[in-house]
C-alpha cells in the first residue's frame, strides 16, 4: 500500500486551468487529496489497466483538513450519479470542493493513471 502524491501541472496557454496527475495507482494505494476551493469545475480522466472489477471515483470534502474521514463522491454533471469509471474514460463533476482526491473503490490487479483537471471561472474584462 503506497501513498500517491499527485503532480501539479499548469496549462501554459490557459492560466485558469490546472491538472494534477496521480500515477501509477493500484487498488491498495491511497491518493493524497489536493486543495482546490477556487475551482468551479473539475474533470477526471483515468487510463490504464482496471484489472478485475476496478473502479475510480472522485471524492471531496468541505472539511478544513485533507485527513478528514468525511469524504463523499462527487456527482457526474450529466447523470447526477456519483462518478465511477470502470474503464478508460472521463467525467465532469458538478463542481469542486475544498479537498478533492481520486479513490480506487474496488478491484484486483488495478494499475491506472488518474488525471484531474480543475478549471477556475474565467475572469471577465470590463
Amino acid at each position: 500500500m503506497a501513498t500517491i502524491t499527485g503532480d501539479w501541472q499548469q496549462d501554459i496557454e490557459n492560466e485558469w486551468i490546472k491538472r494534477i496527475v496521480w500515477t501509477p495507482v493500484t487498488e491498495s494505494d491511497t491518493c493524497v487529496a489536493v486543495k482546490a476551493p477556487e475551482y468551479g469545475e473539475v474533470t477526471i480522466q483515468a487510463s490504464g489497466d482496471f484489472g478485475t472489477g476496478g473502479a475510480v471515483q472522485l471524492h471531496a470534502t468541505l472539511d478544513g483538513s485533507a485527513d478528514s474521514s468525511n469524504y463523499w463522491p462527487l456527482l457526474n454533471v450529466h447523470t447526477a450519479e456519483p462518478i465511477e469509471l470502470t474503464a478508460m474514460g472521463g467525467a465532469t463533476a458538478f463542481n469542486s470542493a475544498y479537498w478533492v482526491k481520486p479513490v480506487i473503490s474496488d478491484g484486483a490487479d488495478v494499475s491506472v493513471t488518474i488525471t484531474v483537471e480543475f478549471q477556475a471561472p474565467r475572469r471577465r474584462g470590463n
